[in-house]
């Protein structure tokens, strides 16, 4: 059976486990995140696969793993809870849930969180868990790789996982010796069983960080080739790779991957100590990480890049704003003063008319309202030198009375001449976008297409009659148009959605409610009809969380919070409240608010705080 097809539906419950989310696969099993019910924790709950349960060989191997960490009670290590076998014939095996990267994740995707500090904190943890681990029952792990290296957000601290290669001193495990090809020591690929123990661990390790200290591990290329090279070559000296390193450490790291197990540390506690000594000096400078270490040549075509970026950028954006600037002059109206046609020749005028001129005296230039201007500085059309003294200006004219307030200004006529000023009143803003100001998110969306797929949900709803009562009907019906319609608005700034392509009605009193992604679009709702409606807005935000985990690499750990957040913002959309959850860290991480929410998938330091928030 392909490791793809296997897959336990959430809510199935296998040994008082009930299966809630799958969390990762690997060579032997698949994880997931499941409720212990006699207890009510969350723990990772691993099923080894159906077509590797038929051979004894594994299920062996399986169990074992998991009575080695049944003995091991230390805080840097993954408590084991449980294991056995299911009627359905599922192995499983129940641990300590630890939500957090591993430190391969850090490693390829934020090598700038790889401080030196971080890097010496968990290695003197892990020397502190294998030293416990042999001194109390002689065990050794077999497996040391940055993989297999947890660490938690709540606390930050190592959790050191996966021991289906641990070996018990004396005891009889049969003379086939597994390891991961990069990271095993000579002796274990010689098969040397009387030589295997906690040097070849300590060499492991020696190799891991030789890795992380230069960002690529000593020996490259295939299984085989490997595997040859940790017999016969030596590797690059690595303050040829990192001459920026403390000798001391470069010496020591070359004293844990010496190919003679006589000539490594020999213990842990040497470990602890001399990395400890280290971090002790590191506490009063400030973080290095590998990038500042890298090679010279690197680092000058990373510089160059990032000068060819920046000042393209700024060309361009120069350009931009001359462009706008032209624009904006183009488009400017300067209005052309209007001249008026000289004044005529003084004539002689017919009696009637020189009688009308003598009462209303000709101005030069008319204005659009008697309150463009003030009173006092309307001047008199001049009079000609030829009618001076003939044509007296009446005193009620020459001091003309402001027209009344509350009377409109006249519109202008066809050859008025209206003066214009540079305005200084506030910008003409919709009442409401100013009161919910500019952070506001509530872009608008295609109705039509949202009472479409609303309809569509809703109508899978009706398909269970009398099973739903009309009231939890009614607040569903609400809950789902208001999540598609912020589901729309998200796409809107390039998130995924997932959509509900069929609903599951679940026991009540039994399921409560979970998703199921199927496909890259959709989902399977489980839900129970003595849940709250709102809960349909919760495993719709577990959808998108889905669609959009890989493309923001996003830690499986946030699913829950994820879906928990949508539903809070949709609930303060549909009842202009919903009660806070500063337990949550997405919605801690962006302040409760939907527009911070938004923004922090476009900007990459808000993602990578939230991937690596405690």
């Amino acid at each position: 059976m392909p490791l793809e097809c296997v897959q336990i539906p959430p809510g199935t419950i296998l040994a008082g486990y009930r299966v809630e989310s799958e969390l990762g696969r690997g060579n032997n099993g698949v994880v997931y995140l499941a409720e212990q019910q006699s207890l009510g924790r969350q723990v990772a709950f691993k099923i080894l696969l159906p077509e590797l349960a038929a051979e004894p060989g594994y299920v062996e191997s399986f169990l074992r793993e998991a009575r080695l960490a049944a003995r091991l009670d230390h805080p840097y290590i993954v408590q084991a809870y449980d294991a056995g076998a299911t009627p359905e014939g599922y192995y499983y095996f129940a641990m300590e849930l630890v939500i957090g990267p591993s430190l391969e994740d850090v490693r390829r995707n934020s090598p700038e969180l790889l401080t030196f500090e971080l890097i010496f904190r968990l290695s003197i943890e892990l020397a502190e868990a294998l030293d416990y681990a042999w001194t109390v029952h002689k065990m050794t792990h077999g497996d040391i790789k940055p993989g297999n290296l947890l660490i938690s957000e709540e606390t930050g601290e190592l959790k050191l996982t996966d021991l289906g290669l641990a070996r018990v001193s004396g005891s009889n495990t049969g003379d086939d010796i597994m390891a991961t090809p990069l990271y095993a020591a000579p002796e274990v690929i010689r098969g040397e069983t009387a030589d295997v123990g906690v040097r070849s661990d300590l060499y492991s390790f020696g190799i891991m960080l030789y890795e992380l200290l230069c960002g690529s591990p000593p020996f490259v290329g295939s299984p085989q080739k490997v595997l040859e090279q940790h017999l016969f070559s030596l590797p690059r000296p690595l303050a040829e790779r990192n001459p920026d390193l403390d000798p001391a450490l470069v010496a020591f790291v070359e004293k844990l991957i010496d190919k003679n197990p006589a000539n490594r540390p020999a213990s842990w506690l040497e470990v602890r100590d001399f990395l400890a000594t280290l971090l002790e000096g590191l506490q009063n400078r400030p973080p290095v990480t590998l990038r500042e270490l890298e090679p010279p040549e690197l680092r000058r075509k990373r510089h160059r890049r990032v000068f060819l970026f920046w000042f393209g950028g700024i060309l361009l954006a120069a350009g931009l704003a001359a462009a706008v600037l032209l624009a904006l002059r183009m488009m400017r109206f300067e209005p052309t003063p209007l001249e008026l046609p000289p004044e005529p020749a003084a004539t002689e005028l017919p009696p009637q008319e020189k009688a009308e001129k003598e009462r209303v005296p000709e101005l030069a230039v008319r204005f659009s309202s008697p309150a463009a201007t003030p009173p006092e500085s309307r001047p008199a059309a001049p009079i000609p030198e030829s009618q001076t003294g003939s044509v007296p200006v009446p005193a009620a004219v020459a001091a003309p009375k402001p027209a009344p307030p509350a009377e409109a200004s006249p519109a202008p006529e066809k050859n008025d001449i209206v003066r214009t000023a540079v305005s200084t009143a506030e910008p003409r803003i919709p009442r409401a976008r100013r009161q919910r100001g500019f952070l506001s998110f509530d872009p608008p969306v295609n109705e039509p297409v949202l009472q479409q797929r609303s309809r569509h949900t809703v109508k899978l709803l009706s398909n269970f009659g009398n099973r739903l009562n009309d009231e939890w009907t009614r607040e569903a019906e609400a809950v789902i148009t208001e999540s598609y319609r912020l589901m729309m608005q998200l796409e809107t700034r390039g998130l995924l959605t997932k959509e509900i392509d069929r609903i599951d009605l679940l026991p009540s009193g039994q399921g409560g409610s979970s998703w199921v992604s199927n496909g890259p679009s959709g989902g399977v709702l489980r839900i129970a009809p003595d849940v709250p409606p709102l809960r349909i807005a919760r495993e719709l935000g577990r959808g998108i969380f889905e669609a959009n985990r890989r493309r923001y690499d996003l830690p499986n750990g946030l699913r829950r919070e994820f879906g928990d957040a949508f539903q809070y913002f949709v609930q303060q959309r549909l009842y202009g409240k919903a009660e806070a959850q500063p337990q949550n860290r997405v919605l801690r991480h962006c302040n409760h608010s939907l527009a911070t929410f938004v923004l922090m998938f476009k900007d990459l330091k808000m993602l990578r705080q939230l991937r690596s928030r405690r």
